[in-house]
């Protein structure tokens, strides 16, 4: 018996660790329970069926998908718009913070250099400036991406995804 209960608690300590989360909650569940965690942290419904509240003391506009019945994703945008110079560095920062974080591997991102135009590299070439990280250990199947994104009006904002990949739809790519 005693045997039996070690393996179980070594069983849930190993889920347990290799869940991806988005501000303490489990990427997995269902789409109503997620919400319901996200707005007992403070997290307001919109009229237009996305989440408002603040993470890492960002406004942030966030979104909650599901396949199946299970959630795969939450994804972020940053509500404050930046300049280049200011994107470029939040950009930047938020890379170095991934790579000292030894719970991540990165899978690609480089830093931008401020000399880079971005409006003519993401108009003109479509460049896509975008940092991936695999959760480790890698059998997991987690990943956070995040990427710069361009409001019509030329302002400059950071998208965010926290991904669980065994959740995600099959035919996806």
């Amino acid at each position: 018996m005693k045997k039996f209960l070690i393996v179980v608690l070594v069983l849930l300590a190993f889920k347990s660790f290799s869940q991806i989360k988005f501000m303490g909650i489990n990427i997995e569940g269902n789409k109503t329970e997620v919400i319901s965690k996200l707005r007992q942290k403070g997290f307001k419904l919109n009229s237009f069926g996305y989440l408002e509240g603040y993470t890492n003391n960002k406004k942030v506009l966030l979104n909650v998908e599901d396949y199946c019945g299970k959630v795969y994703r939450i994804y972020y945008s940053e509500r404050s718009t930046r300049n280049q110079t200011e994107i470029i560095d939040r950009f930047n920062i938020l890379l170095k913070q991934f790579e000292n974080d030894k719970r991540y591997i990165k899978v690609y991102g480089d830093l931008i250099e401020n000399v880079e135009s971005l409006s003519y590299e993401m108009n003109v070439k479509n460049k896509v400036y975008e940092a991936v990280f695999i959760q480790l250990p890698k059998e997991n199947k987690n990943r956070v991406r995040f990427c710069i994104a361009r409001h019509y009006g030329g302002e400059f904002y950071i998208k965010t995804y926290y991904e669980n990949l065994l959740n995600e739809p099959k035919d996806y790519y």
